[in-house]
């Protein structure tokens, strides 16, 4: 034999047992796979496009790869509303994936909005309910038939009472309770009504609506809770509030014993209040010329967001910001407003994004370190 036969031996029967063991892949099928793979209900986008990568690397679309899995979004996207954005937009597959997502963390949003005006709703009906309990008397029976409950026949309904929604004629396990999937508007948790919640009372945050164009393009009404320092008691301007809002989840009602933590916005530090109630970051007038106006930087934009506070009162929101928040080395861009005159609050939203963690009872914010970096917000 040759020199050069050896070699060429060997690789032939790598050949032959590369055929003999390796499974054949058909072509048909996996891009049957493929195209037959839709979004489930529980599944989220990020889930869903790594699911339809793993399926395209045994498709051989070579170059065709990423706009075939734009175009698989946009066909078996389970939400409806994603698939109409998507289709007017015609975005290649990362605006896809992240308008997608916007989309999605929107949703969750408006649920969780929704959760609190059926809260609100059930609270009054279960309130005239029980006034009519005590002012009925012999048509007490007939009155309360429609709220029968399937665990009555365990239990005396006169003498048992709801720990989650306060109501009498069910016990706290009990599917026909509406509290169950509430979010209590005073110590922020879910499972219960505000009349009924454990924790103390705060009474001194303001109550704020106000009006955000969100990412799918559509106005909604966003709540937002702000301190009264921040209410401009001058105004007599009011703008119409369609509902009530949670209190801020903090023990202490004087702004001086809250939580406050020094953080760099455009490299000079700024002491803000760390207020979970708070869905935006706002800052006075006073801190803006102080870190925005050397050189002529930063100039503000119109705010895109109308506020007042309790009783109607407004406040002012001078304007809007694009700025990077910094805190022990972490840093988030995004949107800060700029009001009259007030104290200096971290919104919930950057909180977030920082990886800020508060302890009801704490001076200093703690900081989590599962997330890696920020975003923009």
């Amino acid at each position: 034999m040759g020199d050069g036969q050896p070699s060429n031996l060997f690789e032939m029967s790598l050949q032959m047992l590369d055929l003999q063991f390796t499974p054949k892949t058909n072509l048909v099928l996996e891009r049957h796979k493929f195209f037959s793979r839709v979004q489930n209900p529980e599944e989220d986008m990020a889930s869903y496009v790594a699911t339809l990568r793993g399926l395209a690397l045994s498709c051989r679309f070579e170059q065709l790869s990423d706009s075939l899995i734009r175009d698989q979004i946009v066909r078996c996207a389970y939400n409806k509303k994603i698939r109409e954005k998507l289709l007017m937009k015609d975005p290649n597959l990362d605006d896809a994936v992240q308008i997608a997502k916007a989309m999605e963390h929107t949703a969750v949003w408006l649920q969780e909005m929704e959760g609190l005006k059926r809260e609100e709703k059930q609270s009054i009906v279960n309130e005239i309910r029980d006034k009519s309990k005590l002012t009925t008397g012999g048509m007490k029976k007939k009155s309360t038939k429609n709220w029968e409950d399937p665990d009555r026949g365990r239990f005396d309904s006169r003498e048992i009472k709801c720990y989650r929604c306060g109501a009498p004629g069910h016990i706290a396990s009990s599917k026909m309770c509406a509290a169950r999937s509430a979010i209590c508007r005073n110590c922020g948790k879910r499972g219960h009504f505000v009349k009924v919640c454990k924790f103390k009372n705060n009474e001194g945050s303001g109550r704020v609506i106000q009006e955000i164009q969100d990412v799918c393009g559509n106005l909604e009404e966003i709540i937002l809770t702000v301190e009264e320092s921040l209410i401009d008691s001058t105004s007599n301007d009011k703008t119409n509030v369609h509902n009530l809002v949670h209190k801020i989840d903090l023990e202490s009602t004087d702004v001086l014993d809250k939580p406050h933590a020094q953080m760099l916005l455009n490299g000079i530090q700024v002491k803000l209040l760390v207020d979970s109630g708070s869905l935006f970051t706002l800052i006075s007038k006073k801190t803006y010329e102080e870190v925005c106006n050397k050189d002529g930087e930063k100039k503000m934009l119109e705010p895109d967001i109308k506020a007042v506070g309790y009783a109607g009162k407004r406040i002012v929101m001078i304007g809007m910001i694009l700025m990077t928040i910094t805190f022990k080395g972490r840093a988030v861009k995004g949107r800060i407003y700029v009001t009259d005159f007030g104290t200096n609050l971290l919104g919930w939203r950057h909180q977030k994004d920082l990886g800020i963690v508060l302890n009801p009872n704490a001076k200093e914010p703690v900081m989590v370190m599962e997330k890696e970096k920020g975003g923009e917000v």
